[in-house]
C-alpha cells in the first residue's frame, strides 16, 4: 500500500496495477483506500492450489471485497 500512497501523493491521475489476484482478497479494501484506481488482473495461472480452491475464485473473492 505505500507505493500507491507515495504515487498518489505526485499523481493526480489514475493509478492501475496489474496483478494474478491471489491477495486481492486480503488487500483490495487497502489499496483502494490508498487510493489505487483500476486493478487489471490476469488469469493465467494454475488450475487448483494444494488448498482445492481455484485462483479464479480467489481473485473474484478479491473484486467482491474491494
Amino acid at each position: 500500500m505505500d507505493i500507491v500512497r507515495r504515487t498518489r501523493k505526485h499523481i493526480s491521475g489514475n493509478i492501475s496495477m496489474t496483478t494474478n489476484g491471489v491477495m486481492l482478497p486480503r488487500l483490495a479494501r487497502q489499496l483502494r483506500e490508498a487510493g489505487l484506481d483500476r486493478v487489471n488482473i490476469s488469469m493465467h495461472l494454475p488450475r487448483r492450489r494444494a488448498s482445492g480452491s481455484s485462483p479464479e475464485q480467489t481473485s473474484w473473492a478479491g473484486l467482491r471485497k474491494g
